[in-house]
């Protein structure tokens, strides 16, 4: 039987779950470890079309097509993903490091409560990860490695992206790891992305013992 190799990762914008990823597959890979990274929001399909009739624009999405469907679509892309690259990663031994999961699907649905029953309905049959990481941030700490990086990268702050949006976000992922998700490692993401590296990298060693063999970092 194939160990379930997936590691989820989930946090309001500007908690980090990015640069996390990336740096957690560097190092399995510095080690000669399979590992792949699924970026469930942006690897998407049904949720593309729909922005893509808006020009992109996040809000207006919800506008057009009511927050129901709209968070419906994001659901469907990562059922989509679930199936055609985490379920084969597994069956590889590869460590899927997805950016976001079912977590992230339940906090923005329940944010606007009409839809949230469908979404679990649809979550109800997904892989489980063996492990979650929640990484927790103040939203203002995340509403400024936002700017920055709209900055550094030259794009535009998303409408989503704002202190009181983040803050409503937050809300209902501490309600759901506290009730549904209470296997979630909470990680404190306020620190240095450094810091929270060798905290994940220290869980997940331990985790896998048999894929990485006891190597230590650093």
């Amino acid at each position: 039987m194939k160990k379930n190799t997936l590691i989820a990762f989930s946090g309001i914008d500007g908690s980090g779950k990015s640069t996390l990823i990336k740096m957690i597959d560097e190092y399995m890979k510095s080690q000669n470890i399979k590992s792949q990274i699924c970026r469930i929001m942006g690897e998407s399909y049904y949720n593309k079309i729909i922005r893509k009739k808006c020009n992109g624009e996040y809000l207006k999405t919800f506008e057009e097509y009511g927050p129901a469907l709209v968070n419906i679509t994001y659901t469907a892309d990562l059922l989509y993903n679930h199936e055609h690259t985490i379920i084969p990663a597994i069956k590889k031994n590869i460590i899927i490091l997805s950016d976001r999961y079912d977590l992230c699907c339940l906090a923005y649905s329940k944010l606007r409560d009409e839809p949230s029953i469908v979404v679990s309905k649809m979550l109800r049959h997904i892989t489980k990860p063996t492990i979650h990481f929640y990484l927790e941030v103040e939203p203002k700490i995340a509403y400024e490695r936002i700017v920055q990086r709209s900055k550094e990268m030259g794009d535009k702050i998303s409408e989503k992206e704002n202190i009181k949006t983040l803050s409503l976000v937050k809300i209902q992922y501490n309600k759901l790891v506290n009730s549904t998700h209470k296997n979630v490692i909470i990680i404190n993401s306020n620190r240095e992305i450094s810091d929270v590296f060798n905290d994940s990298i220290t869980i997940i060693k331990n985790k896998f013992k048999d894929l990485l063999g006891g190597k230590k970092y650093g």
